[in-house]
């Protein structure tokens, strides 16, 4: 006996949410193993003296707020936390961005 369409349309829209659920902890993940992998290195050059800061082009403290959030993305929904990133600068910040991530990946 045949499955009715929306039967079959309702297992496949269930098998397509699990697994971009999976793939996006996957992918979070990952990005946690590159903040912290990167932090590791930064350490040691820390130790050993060979830090270098670079001032690449401004960029948005939101956006690098919400690239060291995504990692954490599942965590913060599971356990119902509430985020909330107030900004009050309304100027563009010249720094080392990468570093002040890895800054924001120890704090999370």
């Amino acid at each position: 006996m045949p499955v009715p369409f929306d039967q079959h349309l309702s297992f496949v829209k269930e098998k397509i949410a699990s697994s971009l659920s999976l793939l996006s902890s996957v992918d979070q993940s990952a990005q946690s193993m590159i903040y912290y992998n990167s932090n590791q290195i930064a350490r040691m050059q820390i130790k050993k003296n060979q830090l270098k800061i670079k001032k690449p082009a401004a960029q948005s403290i939101l956006m690098s707020i919400q690239s060291v959030a995504y990692p954490f993305e599942v965590q913060i929904q599971r356990k119902g936390i509430n985020v909330y990133v107030l900004k009050r600068l309304s100027h563009t910040v010249s720094m080392d961005f990468n570093l002040y991530e890895l800054v924001l990946f120890n704090i999370f």
